[in-house]
């Protein structure tokens, strides 16, 4: 994967992923104050809920519901 061979040249963490750095784009904008709603939606999900199983657990005391 092209992603992988460039973490690598950058040096990342080997850890690095195109889904970390999607769980932390949710995750940042969650600890905004961006709504769930907003959130799931930019991510592409089908609903809050989706967003919610994945990325609630990691801090659910910034998440905010939209109405």
């Amino acid at each position: 994967m092209k992603f992988r061979r460039w973490a690598k040249q950058k040096e990342f963490s080997t850890g690095i992923s195109l889904h970390s750095l999607r769980a932390t784009f949710a995750c940042q904008l969650m600890n905004r104050g961006v709504d769930i709603y907003m959130v799931s939606k930019m991510l592409g999900h089908g609903s809050e809920k989706v967003t919610e199983k994945h990325y609630i657990a990691l801090d659910p005391a910034h998440v905010q519901h939209g109405q």
